[in-house]
């Protein structure tokens, strides 16, 4: 059954390739931000998704919120047009769901939740026209590569936005939060996402970037009434927005420094050089098993119960979940070769070939 599933990298029964041993070692090629932070919150977690290359079938709304909202930043960056960024929303909506199993007892809440991004993204525009106007974009959705020192691995990535104010650079992000901590800005000090963008902008421009203007939309604390129509709730969210819009749209700029970038870089490199001695230290065969990828089960409930909990709890007849997974869609190219069977044989692949 996985291999009808649409990826950026078709399978092909045809592609295995009767050659190769199960001796054979795999080779990691490329990471990004996302791939270590993984890595480092669980090796377990890492398996599955970067390894065994697969994602849940069923969606989760949360990421599904996020996505449409970053794609609403993305084009922020370059218009101010409701009409434009709502469609561009819409289309990433669509996008998103189509990849994805959605019960039908999702269908109410995906229609209200749109309409509450919607909402949400119109206020944001109305309030902070002016100061999204003085950000002078330069880019948009800006792939990077950069090679590691330790490893020789690619460390690829994709910058959201950033622009230039007097001589200096500025990224952009923006991020979607059901709470926010009393620490949640302090972390941004060592954050691998936007220190490893503003690594790669080293790498593009040539100087990393002064500061990044880190925007973050609060999901709304209220929600329907009993005896209240979804109109009515819409009006009132869209009036509590206005009201207390310090609350729902907080905007924190970021500034980086030299020594925290090198920190992150550090971290960055011997955490790929960590992983790159477990690829070359241990066969296909060996690397393909989940056990050899230890569980932190401090994490399996933090923001919810983990996804790929179901085989952590039963890893000896993991198989027998796979139903539930899907392949996970592929981004770079480089990731492409790293799962290219001509190149060397990894994730799901291999383990479906005896079934």
């Amino acid at each position: 059954f996985f291999f009808k599933q649409k990826t950026a990298y078709e399978i092909k029964e045809c592609d295995w390739s009767s050659d190769v041993c199960s001796s054979d070692l795999t080779k990691l090629l490329c990471v990004n931000v996302h791939k270590i932070q993984d890595a480092l919150t669980c090796p377990r977690l890492y398996f599955w998704k970067w390894v065994m290359n697969i994602v849940p079938k069923r969606i989760n709304l949360n990421f599904w919120f996020g996505s449409v909202i970053h794609k609403a930043n993305e084009i922020m960056a370059e218009t101010t047009s409701i009409t434009k960024i709502h469609k561009g929303m819409m289309i990433e909506s669509k996008k998103f769901l189509s990849k994805y199993v959605v019960d039908a007892s999702a269908h109410d809440e995906i229609a209200l939740q749109t309409e509450i991004m919607k909402i949400m993204v119109e206020v944001y525009v109305k309030l902070f026209k002016k100061t999204m106007k003085n950000f002078n974009t330069v880019g948009v959705e800006i792939p990077f590569a950069k090679k590691m020192t330790k490893s020789q691995v690619i460390l690829v990535g994709t910058i959201d936005a950033y622009g230039r104010r007097d001589k200096s650079f500025i990224l952009r992000e923006i991020k979607t939060a059901a709470r926010i901590g009393n620490d949640y800005f302090k972390r941004l000090k060592y954050d691998k996402q936007i220190n490893g963008y503003a690594i790669g902008l080293k790498k593009l421009v040539k100087a990393y970037p002064k500061e990044c203007l880190y925007i973050v939309f609060r999901k709304p604390g209220i929600s329907v009434r009993q005896n209240e129509t979804v109109d009515q709730f819409l009006v009132r969210l869209r009036d509590d927005l206005i009201v207390r819009s310090d609350w729902y749209f907080i905007t924190y700029q970021h500034r980086y420094g030299k020594q925290s970038i090198g920190a992150v870089e550090a971290d960055l490199e011997t955490t790929t050089f960590d992983l790159t001695c477990k690829y070359d230290f241990l066969s296909t065969k060996e690397l393909m098993k989940p056990e050899n990828w230890p569980r932190s089960d401090r994490r399996c409930l933090d923001f919810g119960t983990c996804s790929y909990f179901s085989l952590c709890m039963n890893c000896i007849k993991w198989k027998l979940y796979l139903r539930f997974f899907k392949m996970r869609d592929i981004r770079y190219v480089m990731e492409e070769a790293e799962l290219d069977k001509k190149i060397k044989i990894n994730t799901l692949q291999r383990s479906m070939i005896k079934k």
